[in-house]
C-alpha cells in the first residue's frame, strides 16, 4: 500500500468548506438586514407622503366649501337688495322683507 503524501489535504477541504458555510449565513444575514431596514424606511416614506396627500385634500375641501357659502351669501345679497351706488361704491341696501305672519318689514338703512 502507498500512503499518500498529503494527508492534512483532505482535513484542510472539510474545514473549508465550513468557513465558507460560514460566510455565506452571515451575508444572507446582512442581505436580509439590509433589506427589512429598506422596506421599513419605504413604508415610512409612504406613510408621511399620505399624510401630505390627505392633508391637502382636507385643504382643498375646505376652500371650495368656503368659496361655495361666499357665493351664495353673494348671491343672497344681490337677489334680496337694491344696488345704489354711494360716492364711487357700490351699496347694497335691503328691500322689504317679509316676515312669518306675513307683515312687511321695510329696510332700516
Amino acid at each position: 500500500m502507498v500512503k499518500s503524501s498529503f494527508p492534512h489535504k483532505r482535513h484542510s477541504r472539510v474545514h473549508c468548506s465550513g468557513v465558507a458555510l460560514v460566510i455565506v449565513l452571515i451575508f444572507m444575514l446582512l442581505l436580509t438586514g439590509l433589506l427589512t431596514a429598506f422596506f421599513s424606511r419605504s413604508m415610512n416614506e409612504r406613510q408621511g407622503s399620505n399624510a401630505g396627500v390627505n392633508q391637502v385634500k382636507a385643504e382643498l375641501f375646505a376652500r371650495s366649501a368656503l368659496d361655495m357659502i361666499l357665493g351664495d351669501l353673494r348671491d343672497e345679497i344681490y337677489a334680496g337688495s337694491a344696488k345704489i351706488v354711494k360716492d364711487g361704491v357700490a351699496v347694497y341696501e335691503p328691500n322689504a322683507v317679509q316676515g312669518a305672519k306675513g307683515n312687511f318689514y321695510p329696510s332700516t338703512i
